[in-house]
């Protein structure tokens, strides 16, 4: 059986969330996340669109 050296973590520590940028006028979400926003995939890639938009 192979042990983790010390220090290592197993997991557990959230990643930091990605800025939302509108994809179309380049407005920054405000955190969290809004309801309002679209979200639209588009060739694989998650682009979102702000209410505005």
């Amino acid at each position: 059986m192979t042990s983790l050296p010390p220090g290592s973590d197993q997991g557990g520590s959230a990643e930091r969330p990605v800025p939302l940028v509108c994809a179309r006028c380049g407005v920054p979400a405000p955190a969290p996340h809004p309801a309002t926003w679209t979200c639209s995939v588009e060739d694989g890639a998650a682009r979102y669109f702000c209410a505005a938009c």
